[in-house]
């Protein structure tokens, strides 16, 4: 009588990428080849069953895939956290036009964003008097967005035929 005797397999889930990103992003998760019949799940759901070591991961959850030998022996990975952020939309609107001495206020409030304006401040508005171009990067979690305005100063005088003059 024979016996061989085989290790039990052991597998090991690691993503080739990071597990955090926005909401258009995805991360290969990769175990070991030379097993069959992968199991993928997120949480209890089994997404696929496959014959691939990898998958492509592009929901939030905990990933994780259990597999078998060619002798039947079968191993479940560690876990890998996906987490994704929500996208969010900046837009800036149509470039203002104001008188001399008017001001005007730019911008557009994010729920938990971080802002940099061009100009230095770090708020969701900001009111200018001046002419310029001013850009907008807004952050939250690992997504960011950029967009500009333009503000131009109408000379004194100046009457547009529809409503707006600069007396």
């Amino acid at each position: 009588l024979s016996l061989n005797v085989r290790p039990k397999p052991s597998l090991s889930l690691s993503a080739l990428g990071s597990t955090h990103f926005c909401s258009s992003g995805q991360v290969t998760l990769q175990t070991q080849e030379g097993y069959s019949n992968y199991i993928w799940k997120n949480g209890t759901q089994i997404i696929t069953t496959a014959s691939e070591p990898s998958l492509l991961a592009n929901t939030n959850g905990d990933f994780y895939v259990s597999a078998q030998n060619d002798v039947g022996c079968k191993d479940t990975s560690n876990i890998i956290t996906v987490t994704i952020d929500p996208d969010f939309a900046l837009e800036l609107g149509d470039d203002k036009f104001i008188c001399p001495g008017d001001l005007v206020t730019i911008g557009q409030p994010i729920d938990n964003a971080t802002y940099t304006w061009s100009s230095g401040q770090n708020t969701p508005t900001i009111t200018v008097d001046n002419l310029g171009v001013f850009s907008l990067t807004a952050t939250r979690g690992f997504c960011t967005h950029d967009d500009r305005i333009g503000v131009f100063l109408l000379a004194k005088g100046y009457r547009d035929g529809i409503g707006l003059a600069c007396i």
